[in-house]
């Protein structure tokens, strides 16, 4: 192939590319944005949880005990086009705590739940999360997350 050649070659196939992108295409409309949607939940979880450890030296904690522990959230989330809120609350409460669990270290996760909290039932109440999403277009679009989320 010829110089001369070459170049009407590439000629061509930058007017078919041309003619492809000026092709008529149909335009689609934006979809609808989707509506408003609040959703409440509301989750439990509950363990019981038994331990059996070694013999301790004298003097040493009880390696025999079981516990209950319970985890109760409730919550809610709203989602808008451009905001979404979401934020939830969380119950906790260990019942059946061992006081005297510790011997060479802790017996078990009980023990250090009892350290924690200082009693043989231990139950908190707190803000689990709350976050938020805002969905700005400006030239283009910049989603902006805050909150708090543990």
């Amino acid at each position: 192939m010829t110089p001369t050649g070459s170049r009407r070659g590439i000629v061509r196939l930058a007017a078919a590319a041309a003619v492809v992108a000026a092709w008529p295409c149909p335009l689609r409309a934006q979809a609808p944005p989707a509506p408003s949607e609040t959703h409440w939940f509301l989750r439990n979880w509950t363990r019981i949880e038994s331990w059996h450890f070694f013999e301790p030296n004298p003097g040493g904690g009880d390696p025999d005990y079981t516990d209950v522990a319970n985890r109760l959230q409730v919550g809610v989330e709203r989602h808008t086009p451009h905001i979404d809120v979401m934020g939830a609350l969380q119950y906790v409460q260990f019942v059946g705590l061992p006081s005297d669990a510790t011997g060479p270290g802790a017996l078990g996760t009980g023990a250090l739940y009892f350290d924690q909290g200082g009693g043989s039932d231990s139950h908190h109440l707190y803000l689990r999360y709350l976050t938020g999403r805002v969905d700005v277009h400006i030239g283009g679009g910049i989603q902006m997350f805050t909150g708090a989320f543990g």
